[in-house]
């Protein structure tokens, strides 16, 4: 028979089949992101068919964070100023199914900061390191909590109290299993799964936290970049610090991540996380 923690899990898992699907303007931006041959033009033409995302890379290419004095009142304009890469960022950044203000819930802010400072982290790791393909690895760093918002929208007053417990890594993955049947791992492949997005992102996204010596390629970076943006972040992102590994085993030290080698990727990386999270933080 059926446990209390069984149903909950089937339920959620149902409801993964009620999840808005990925936005058709998002996968034309990542593909046309992707295409050399396409044009600052032509990622105008795609975002524009969302006055949301208009508005939000309008006001990005005009924030602070870009220290321009000139405002920017065109799309094809903005699109340059930011640089196409800042642009696929931002209308992906803003299919987080978590807020960047602090009115819609502490945990959710900080999930959504969490989460675009491990994607830059994971972007960084793949260039320091040379790795296939580094905007993949921010794709894959920018999903791979998406199974604990959704958790945390759903039980909202359980998560809370996760929040609070300061919970382990492992602690974590306990607590979901035992409260839900389901880990924010596993729920985020499903969830990446239900966007049709790449296999290669839905394993990175569901393996994330297994251990490092099990992992490789995009999954093992992700848990590195995840080691070292543990939350809670500072509320203010000028105030965000890289947090170096605690032992050789993990997944940094599975890089090569620790010591000197550490502080080098920190000292290189970390201002351009916080100037990054800045220009996402000022759009709506």
């Amino acid at each position: 028979m059926p446990t209390a923690t069984d149903v909950r899990r089937s339920k959620i898992l149902e409801g993964v089949d009620a999840i808005p699907p990925f936005p058709e303007v998002a996968s034309r931006v990542l593909s046309l992101a992707q295409d050399p041959d396409s044009s600052a033009a032509d990622l105008a033409r795609a975002v524009s068919r969302d006055a949301s995302l208009t508005s939000s890379v309008l006001r990005a290419a005009n924030s602070a964070a870009m220290g321009s004095r000139d405002p920017v009142t065109g799309l094809p304009e903005a699109v340059v100023r930011l640089g196409i890469r800042s642009v696929r960022d931002l209308v992906v950044v803003d299919c987080l199914p978590a807020s960047r203000r602090q009115a819609p819930g502490m945990v959710q802010r900080q999930l959504w900061m969490h989460s675009v400072a491990t994607a830059l982290c994971c972007r960084a790791i793949g260039v320091f390191l040379h790795g296939p393909d580094p905007e993949w690895d921010f794709l894959a760093g920018l999903f791979h909590d998406v199974g604990r918002m959704h958790l945390n929208d759903l039980f909202p007053q359980v998560y809370q109290k996760f929040w609070e417990s300061e919970l382990s890594d492992s602690g974590w993955i306990q607590a979901e299993r035992a409260a839900f049947g389901i880990d924010h791992a596993e729920l985020g492949g499903a969830i990446l799964a239900r966007w049709d997005l790449s296999k290669d992102l839905q394993q990175a996204v569901s393996q994330h936290h297994l251990s490092p010596a099990e992992l490789s390629g995009t999954s093992l970076r992700v848990a590195a970049a995840d080691e070292m943006t543990k939350t809670p972040l500072p509320d203010s992102a000028e105030e965000i610090q890289l947090t170096a590994p605690e032992s050789v085993e993990s997944a940094c030290g599975e890089l090569g991540l620790v010591g000197e080698s550490f502080d080098d990727f920190a000292a290189r990386v970390t201002p351009l996380v916080v100037r990054e999270i800045q220009i996402f933080a000022s759009i709506p």
